[in-house]
């Protein structure tokens, strides 16, 4: 049985490993690197880590393969803005999905990030098939470029309004490992987290209560 003493730390621990995984995609302006929209997202398990600052760069769709199941297309060859890089958006396969109208290619995570970085992108957004679900990929080769994963809906909102050609080449997105800290997703985790380690330690006291006076 856990100690009454290490019951509390732990479950401080716990609350604040809850969003450990999840990060953000900031969209922002290229005039002045002002955030204009946050999406949250899940960081890869294999790969580079972003930078402390995250990773900048302008969005380019994955093309002819938005699965990125074989090879891609280059990025534009233009010269950017000093810390602005090329970023690969390529969608997930509709792997494990019942209502699949047809055939598609097979591949995993690692396989797409490896196809975005032989075309010579910097990092690699992918996003999901029909669900919202955040999924922390998985793989095993950690010297391949940074990756995250968003839903379809923030998905679908980047294709259209703030890639380097729908968004005239006016933003770019700022891919970050460690979200910036809000209060409020916080609160909710952790009055959750210590609640039920209040419970816990009430129902411990209780028990020993009666043992004492059974005794």
């Amino acid at each position: 049985m856990i100690p009454n003493s290490s019951v509390f730390p732990l479950c401080i621990l716990i609350s604040l490993q809850y969003r450990s995984l999840f990060a953000d995609v900031i969209v922002e302006t290229v005039r002045n690197f002002k955030p204009a929209r946050i999406y949250e997202d899940a960081s890869a398990r294999f790969g580079d880590a972003l930078p402390d600052n995250g990773m900048v760069g302008f969005l380019i769709p994955a093309k002819p393969d938005p699965l990125g199941c074989s090879p891609l297309d280059p990025p534009p060859k233009k010269l950017l803005p000093q810390g602005v890089h090329w970023i690969a958006m390529i969608r997930d396969n509709n792997r494990w999905r019942s209502n699949a109208g047809s055939y598609e290619a097979q591949c995993t995570f690692e396989d797409k990030v490896k196809a975005a970085m032989r075309a010579n992108y910097s990092a690699a957004i992918v996003y999901n098939y029909k669900s919202e679900e955040l999924i922390p990929m998985g793989g095993n080769s950690d010297d391949v470029i940074p990756s995250v994963f968003i839903g379809h809906s923030d998905a679908v909102t980047l294709l259209k309004e703030f890639t380097y050609e729908a968004g005239n080449k006016e933003y770019v997105v700022r891919i970050t490992e460690n979200a910036p800290f809000d209060i409020n997703a916080y609160l909710l985790p952790f009055a959750i987290v210590v609640g039920i380690c209040f419970l816990i330690m009430l129902a411990i006291m209780i028990f020993k209560c009666i043992q004492d006076r059974s005794r």
